[in-house]
């Protein structure tokens, strides 16, 4: 890996997902200047992102602000994760550069809890924006403003 990497983008397939952690603590390791992470799963794989948020708060990365967890295909391809370790995780991540995260397709997340929860890191600068592609929905700086995301 190289060190001096500030983005990166993995597609995880049924190959590399019982290797994710140790490849991903590998990259952390070795790249101290990584500012962005994309994640995308691919079909036919449902995946727990508490693995990765896991990592990430033991780790402790200061330069990452940009992380996605992204499907290639929503319907067939899923994401994990109980609102708790999503707190686990913002909890963690006070007094760093304030995070942008973009969620795909997920599981067993209800919306309404969701947005509850990043509007409460939001308040606290913790999160600099929040896009769920699912929803096509986007909390602002200014969490009063939601917006549809034009694409």
């Amino acid at each position: 890996h190289c060190p001096k990497l500030k983005f990166v983008t993995i597609l995880i397939t049924k190959e590399n997902e019982s290797t994710l952690e140790q490849d991903l603590e590998d990259l952390f390791t070795s790249c101290v200047y990584l500012e962005g992470l994309k994640l995308q799963i691919a079909c036919n794989i449902s995946l727990n992102a508490s693995r990765i948020f896991n990592l990430l708060k033991k780790l402790s990365l200061n330069n990452l602000d940009t992380l996605n967890l992204l499907n290639l295909d929503s319907l067939r391809g899923n994401w994990q994760c109980p609102p708790e370790d999503v707190k686990s995780f913002m909890d963690s991540y006070t007094n760093r550069k304030p995070l942008s995260i973009v969620l795909g397709n997920f599981l067993h997340m209800d919306e309404v809890i969701t947005y509850n929860l990043i509007g409460q890191y939001r308040a606290t600068d913790v999160l600099k924006d929040f896009y769920k592609t699912s929803s096509l929905i986007k909390l602002n700086k200014g969490w009063n403003n939601i917006g549809v995301l034009n694409k």
